[in-house]
């Protein structure tokens, strides 16, 4: 149930998006990455982003076009701090460059620099080519697309480093020819990681049950273990049978204020 102080918002929710689908289709326009933002930039400043999900769940069930929008991947800005993501960065044309580089010390180094900043590190996986994390930002925490962005740059100069110094060439060349003039003139000379990078803020414990489910899963579904805590670069371990693995991780119930038994 919305507060009846939210519910002023649900008419002008459905009014927004109703203008934001209307000013695509008059530009011949599909539904794309910025229909959020747009929906964000006309409701008011007060109106936080948590209840603005509450008001589109409220609202999908009498209206096609906020289900639709609602569902949808949406590339944005996260602002949020002192709350969780759910994050999924993944390398240029889902190269093995992870495993080629044997980078996993090199991100568990990330997630230590990540906690010294006061985030917590809920759950991750890492595959050869992609890496699932739940953060838990604290009170003062950079935005997760900063945090994101960082460890993708640093990452992908660590990469960079130890593939000239396994001589793989022809690696580095496929990364060299992924750079695009425009990134060419900005100085950057290797494509390391896709651009965009998958992000969903988690509002329930279930959602963040769900995003733990579907990533650790990742390894038994590619064959690579027949079960979830066998997988090494994960913390399967942890979540299903009880003893950290690898690397340290902070029980997601700590902070859903559900017991942790």
């Amino acid at each position: 149930m919305i507060a009846p102080v939210e519910r002023g918002y649900a008419q002008q929710l459905s009014i927004v998006h109703i203008h934001v689908f209307t000013k695509l289709a008059n530009y011949g326009l599909r539904p794309g990455r910025l229909q959020l933002q747009a929906l964000e930039a006309n409701i008011p400043q007060e109106c936080p982003s948590r209840v603005l999900v509450a008001l589109i769940n409220n609202c999908s069930r009498q209206n096609p076009a906020i289900l639709y929008l609602s569902n949808m991947a949406v590339k944005r800005t996260h602002l949020q701090t002192n709350t969780s993501y759910f994050v999924t960065f993944t390398c240029y044309k889902w190269l093995p460059l992870i495993e080629k580089t044997n980078l996993y010390d090199d991100i568990y180094n990330w997630f230590d620099l990540l906690k010294k900043d006061g985030n917590h590190i809920l759950g991750y996986v890492v595959m050869s080519n992609h890496l699932h994390v739940l953060i838990k930002l604290g009170q003062h925490s950079k935005p997760i697309n900063t945090l994101i962005a960082e460890g993708k740059r640093f990452r992908g100069y660590e990469i960079v480093k130890r593939l000239k110094e396994l001589k793989l060439d022809e690696l580095l060349n496929q990364l060299s020819d992924g750079v695009s003039d425009v990134e060419r003139k900005k100085g950057s000379k290797h494509k390391v990681f896709e651009v965009s990078f998958d992000c969903k803020e988690c509002y329930t414990c279930e959602f963040v049950q769900q995003k733990l489910d579907y990533m650790l899963h990742n390894p038994v579904k590619a064959g690579l273990v027949k079960r979830r805590e066998d997988y090494l670069h994960s913390s399967a371990k942890y979540y299903e049978a009880g003893g950290q693995g690898v690397y340290r991780v902070t029980n997601y119930l700590e902070f859903y204020d559900v017991p942790v038994g």
